[in-house]
């Protein structure tokens, strides 16, 4: 037990001396490298560096070039992501003219309106007089060419198959039944040009009738 006790203490020691040598090699090796890389005239690795009395290394400097200030800008002022601040007129763009009323129509009516009242003011009872009848002229022929022209439209027949077959209802009006008393046939103007049309015909003194009055 002693022999083995004594051979493994052996051991462990040979291979404490030979990771000794290890890492002295590897630390050897290690300074060769940093002094091969350092620049000449000076000595990497070492605790004492001559230099000369009277003089020290200066910090480097770094050149700031034309870097504008910074300047601490409100949050609130930032500009939106189209660059533009609402409420500014956008770049390019002309400002809208200014509107201004047209007051010499405004000027013109109220002109008018006082000139008719005036001319009016002016008149005598006969020019009234004279001046309603001829309105009323006018009038007059408008009405009596409008009925010539619906006399006019309305002078053909029916348009349905055998007119001479019709009933006639009243001799002063166009208006007509069938034989057999279903239908009613009139002759009229429709100056409704689009839409649903409809008619409703019965009876004097019927129900329907008095219904509908």
């Amino acid at each position: 037990m002693s022999r083995q006790f004594g051979k493994r203490i052996l051991l462990v020691l040979w291979f404490s001396f030979l990771a000794v040598l290890l890492v002295v090699g590897l630390w050897r090796l290690h300074g060769k490298r940093d002094r091969a890389a350092a620049p000449p005239g000076r000595s990497v690795g070492t605790a004492s560096e001559s230099r000369a009395p009277g003089k020290t290394d200066a910090p480097p400097v770094i050149d700031l070039g034309v870097l504008a200030p910074l300047v601490e800008t409100d949050p609130s002022e930032k500009k939106p992501a189209g660059g533009n601040i609402p409420g500014e007129p956008l770049p390019g763009v002309p400002l809208p003219m200014e509107v201004v009323p047209d007051r010499t129509e405004k000027k013109s009516e109220e002109g008018d309106s006082e000139e008719e009242g005036s001319l009016l003011s002016r008149m005598t009872e006969e020019e009234r007089a004279a001046a309603q009848k001829e309105v009323e002229r006018e009038i007059a022929a408008l009405r009596a060419a409008e009925d010539a022209q619906f006399a006019e439209e309305t002078a053909a027949p029916p348009l349905v198959e055998e007119p001479e077959k019709l009933v006639a209802l009243a001799p002063e009006m166009k208006l007509w039944v069938t034989p057999d008393s279903k239908s009613l046939v009139m002759i009229g103007v429709v100056t409704l040009r689009e839409g649903p049309l409809e008619l409703f015909c019965c009876r004097r003194n019927s129900k329907e009738y008095e219904s509908i009055v």
